[in-house]
This record gives structure tokens, sequence and C-alpha cells, in this order.
């Protein structure tokens, strides 16, 4: 059953395309190795932000509206950046990863679904109809540690990033919940990605990108999900979507990175940065105590000279005053003027 199915990721063959990106994803992961620590340092001050905002595209990729949930995503992908090799592949460390997910939010976690699930998708003319049956609920524990244990088999013999790939799409032909697949999808993801060395999450917010292809996603699992219950699928589809969220991903690493090489003033540079990423309005105070041992009044200076500049403007007054960065069509404006 599925891509772990005895002797079927082997048989596989990838194309020049998912050939190129494995090679330049791997260029990507030796290169950030190459920075300086200096570099470095200003991108990884901005983690709590990164994973701030990956829950919160996380959280809208499922139309969720919990606050709670989204804190405990946050955390989630700190936690297991930091343990992601002392875990083990099994069941246990997922549905520890589900009940974490749901802790103090009144909803239950921790446990396989009891009743079996569909997905549904959407016609053009709004009609809805079942496009895949997954695994029954109960069969649903065998399966996944059947799948940890298939995948720790092959984790020595297996291209890590197919591996991990291929694992994420059988996770969600199973869907081994009853809500919250798709984020503990992700969450499975970035820490078997953590395991190998894959640690771009840690710099770039991968689930924005990945909500950026919101599309790409559904189509890409539905046409790999086709023949899956009898090991008839193909997983090229779900390949090419996997790979090239990576790759944008890191793209995006080594282009901020590479920036901020360049120049000099670490605590300059990741005020910028964090004023950069700020997709609502924000007050010096919050700038202040997302970079810790920044001072005020650099922080002042800082906001006077990218007001001055055009580049952000002030919607009141006093240290509590609301920030917001300017659409690109009133920069111009203000520059015509």
């Amino acid at each position: 059953m599925g891509s772990f199915a005895s002797g079927w990721l082997q048989q596989q063959r990838i194309d020049l395309q998912q050939a190129d990106s494995l090679r330049e994803i791997g260029e990507h992961k030796g290169r950030a190795e190459l920075y300086s620590v200096h570099t470095l340092h200003i991108i990884q001050s901005l983690r709590l932000m990164t994973a701030e905002h990956s829950a919160a595209a996380s959280s809208r990729m499922e139309s969720i509206h919990a606050p709670v949930e989204q804190s405990n995503y946050q955390r989630l992908i700190l936690e297991l950046q930091e343990s992601a090799t002392k875990l083990p592949v099994a069941a246990d460390t997922i549905l520890m990863i589900h009940r974490e997910l749901f802790r103090e939010s009144g909803r239950d976690g921790g446990r396989f679904k009891e009743i079996d699930n569909q997905v549904v998708a959407t016609r053009p003319d709004g009609s809805r109809f079942v496009c895949f049956h997954p695994v029954p609920a109960g069969d649903t524990p065998r399966a996944i540690d059947k799948l940890c244990q298939s995948y720790l088999e092959q984790e020595k013999s297996v291209e890590p990033l197919l591996l991990i790939g291929a694992f994420i799409l059988d996770f969600l032909c199973i869907r081994p919940f009853t809500e919250a697949n798709g984020r503990m999808a992700q969450l499975v993801a970035l820490w078997l990605m953590h395991r190998r060395g894959y640690d771009v999450s840690r710099f770039v917010s991968v689930e924005r990108i990945m909500e950026a292809k919101k599309n790409e996603f559904f189509l890409a699992q539905y046409r790999s999900s086709v023949g899956w219950h009898q090991a008839e699928h193909d997983i090229s589809p779900w390949w090419n979507y996997w790979l090239d969220v990576l790759l944008v991903s890191y793209r995006e690493f080594t282009n901020r990175a590479r920036a901020l090489s360049k120049r000099r003033g670490v605590k300059t540079e990741m005020v910028l940065e964090l004023i950069d990423s700020m997709r609502d309005g924000f007050t010096i105070r919050q700038i202040q105590q997302k970079v810790p041992g920044c001072g005020i009044e650099l922080i002042r200076k800082i906001f006077k000279a990218e007001k001055a500049a055009g580049r952000i403007k002030c919607l009141g007054r006093g240290p509590n005053a609301l920030w917001k960065k300017k659409r690109t069509r009133d920069i111009i404006k203000s520059q015509l003027k």
C-alpha cells in the first residue's frame, strides 16, 4: 500500500528537472555553511518571527482562526528544530505533536481518527465531490506504524528529500486525524528535514511559500493519490511540488544571506529585516521587544530614516504610535510630489 510498498520507491525514476532541483538545493545547503557568523546571526535572530509567520500561514491554509492553536504551532516549530534528532520516527512522536498542537485549545488532540474521513474537492460550478478515500479509521494506527518503520528502513538508501516527500504524501493519504492533517503534515515535514540537516525553516517560512502555492499543493496531492491504495500511483507530480517549495525557500534564504553579508550594522539590519517582514501595523515598542539588545534611540533613528525615504509612515503620535509600510503606489506618489 502506498509509496512504501516493498521495493516501490527503488523502482521510481526522477526526471532532469527533479535532478536539477535536488542538485541546486544541495548547493544552497552547502553554501549556507560558508556564510559568516555575523550574517547568520542576523537571520537567526529573526527565528521567532519566522516561526510566527509560519504558524499564521499554516492556519490560513486550513482556514483556522484559533489563536491558541496558532501559538502552539509556533512553539512546536521552535521545539522541533531543537529536538529533531532526539525524537524517534514513530507513531508516538506523531501523536505527541498532534496533542501539543491542541494543548489548552478545548479540542481533543493526540489520538488517531475514530471515524473514516474523506477528501472532498469542489468543481468549477461549485458542486463538491469525494476525490479520495483515505485509509479507514480502524487501519490507521497500523498504517502509521508501518509508514514510520518503512521510512527508517530506507532512510539511508533513498535520497533524503525524495524520501521525506514520499512520507508526507503517504501521511496525507492516510489522513490519520479527524482534524489538522494539513498542519500536521507541515510540522512532520519540517521535523524530518531537520533530522537530515535541512534547516532552511529556521530562516525562511516554508509554510508561507506553501500558502502561496496552495493550488499547486492540492493539484499535486490529487494527481499523486490516484492509485495510491494499490501502489500504482505516480509520485512525480508530488515530488515536483515538494522540491519546488524547498527550492524557492533555499533561494530566498541565499538571496537574503548574500544581501546581509555585504552590509554592516547587525542591529540595524535586524530592525530593517523585521520591518520588511511586517504584514500589518507595528509600533516602535513592538520592534524593540522582537530585537533584544537594540536601544530605543537606535530604533527611532532607523524609523526616522525609513520615513524620510518614503518606505514607512506614522499614523499617530507618541511612543505607542502605529506605523505601517507604504504600498508601492504610495511610494511612487510621494516621489512624484
